[in-house]
């Protein structure tokens, strides 16, 4: 049994859907909407590709797929917009990418994305990261999206600290505007993510859960 002095602090969990074995990840969105996403080998570079719901007007949240702020501690990150168009928004400033499109994102540098409303079709994406780590890259998606959508079939809140512990082991780090400099901001995530993701470990929160995703092995 699992050492967690702080399992009362956890709350209700969602039922695991198990989607491990599943090479295309298709998960509901509100008003019946799907995502999906799947991961490849390509070139030498494994790379994640999402499609994202239309937009959904009676929603106020838009669709829980889209990233939040972030940042990632060692990996420069690479997007190439394969349909539809969305806005990546930067510390400094919002770049519009269309169909054909690519960015680099730094490591360390604060960045979230979102698809068009009025696009048709929806947004569609590539991403790769320079320091390609197969298993931990799709061990974190398979789990964060697969909790996501389960928390929301459920209508649970999704518990915070499990979020960072996903975050912790993907070497990838929120991003609260905390303060209006960005280093610094992104020093004191890094500090509200080893607080986070130490109590997640001690309310009994799992880094990976089998429902979501079991090593297999993938052809380069």
């Amino acid at each position: 049994m699992a050492f967690a002095p702080l399992f009362f602090l956890r709350g209700r969990q969602p039922s695991r859907t198990p989607n491990w074995d599943r090479p295309t990840l298709t998960l509901p969105d509100s008003g019946g909407r799907p995502f999906s996403g799947y991961f490849e080998w390509r070139k030498g570079l494994f790379v994640g590709v999402q499609h994202f719901p239309v937009h959904d007007p009676q929603s106020e949240r838009g669709t829980l797929y889209h990233p939040p702020p972030h940042y990632h501690l060692y990996a420069d990150e690479y997007f190439r917009v394969i349909q539809g168009g969305g806005t990546w928004h930067l510390w400094d400033r919002d770049v519009h990418l269309k169909a054909g499109d690519e960015l680099k994102v730094p490591a360390r540098a604060w960045h979230w994305f979102e698809g068009d409303e009025k696009a048709d079709p929806p947004l569609g994406v590539e991403m790769y990261f320079d320091k390609g780590q197969a298993e931990v890259e799709e061990r974190f998606f398979r789990n964060v999206l697969g909790y996501l959508a389960d928390c929301h079939r459920e209508k649970i809140e999704p518990s915070i600290c499990q979020l960072l512990l996903f975050f912790y082991h993907f070497e990838m780090i929120p991003g609260l505007r905390i303060v209006r400099w960005e280093t610094p901001n992104f020093y004191l995530n890094t500090v509200v993510t080893l607080i986070g993701a130490t109590i997640g470990v001690l309310m009994g929160c799992k880094s990976s859960y089998d429902e979501y995703y079991r090593p297999q092995k993938k052809s380069q």
